[in-house]
């Protein structure tokens, strides 16, 4: 939303919830679909999407299975992975944060059940591989998140282009600023959900030698024959 803010294609003062709608699944069920909507209300999904004001800006965590019969060839999809490594750690710090684990879901409990495929939205193996046959579509762009922590006006600029919107190096720089995460957290205030540690390579003072192993061999296993991803763990 910043890169369309930049360019004056959505006003500075006009609020998210204008343009951008979440699409996720309803904790506990990993059935039900719902929306979660900047003034906390909700609404028929497709009956919000179509009153929102153009650029429309969709984000989910949902699967290309359930998304794909709904998208058109005219969306652009900005695809974000990040290595499952620190995905599990990330995962289970949110989940606590939010109350949605049992009281006996210790780390090394939660850790067995990512690596099983047993929580909210399902295996990340089986995510990834529903996404990778559509990765090279003309209207996909992969991002990762160690390459935003890494540099992150270079992805600016490739989600601009990738958009066709022209920015000034000016302007990249400005809203890179404006979205790094110690900005972003900031702006959310102490104590939000949505941050954490904001780095990469965190999983190394989480994960045990046993546990790092059997990730090791999990990613070997699960992802084999994806190695064009290029999966980066941090430093």
């Amino acid at each position: 939303m910043s890169i369309y803010k930049e360019k004056g294609l959505i006003a500075p003062d006009v609020l998210p919830v204008a343009h951008a709608l979440d699409i996720e699944m309803k904790p506990p069920s990993s059935l039900g679909l719902g929306i979660r909507r900047a003034d906390n209300t909700s609404k028929d999904p497709l009956v919000h999407i179509t009153s929102l004001q153009s650029p429309r800006i969709l984000k989910t965590h949902l699967s290309w299975d359930i998304l794909s019969s709904n998208i058109g060839a005219k969306a652009k999809i900005i695809h974000c992975i990040r290595n499952p490594k620190d995905v599990v750690c990330s995962y289970y710090s949110f989940l606590h944060k939010l109350k949605l684990l049992t009281p006996d879901t210790t780390w090394n409990r939660f850790f067995d059940y990512f690596i099983n495929g047993n929580v909210l939205y399902g295996s990340y193996t089986s995510y990834m591989r529903k996404w990778y046959p559509y990765r090279n579509l003309a209207n996909v762009l992969n991002i990762q998140f160690e390459d935003m922590k890494e540099n992150l006006e270079n992805n600016v600029r490739e989600i601009a282009q990738f958009l066709d919107i022209k920015l000034t190096e000016e302007q990249i720089t400005r809203i890179s600023k404006a979205n790094t995460f110690d900005h972003k957290k900031q702006e959310a205030g102490k104590g939000h959900v949505l941050y954490r540690l904001g780095k990469s390579g965190g999983w190394r003072s989480q994960l045990t030698v046993e546990q790092n192993e059997i990730m090791d061999m999990y990613i070997k296993t699960e992802l084999d024959g994806m190695d064009d991803l290029k999966l980066k763990y941090g430093d």
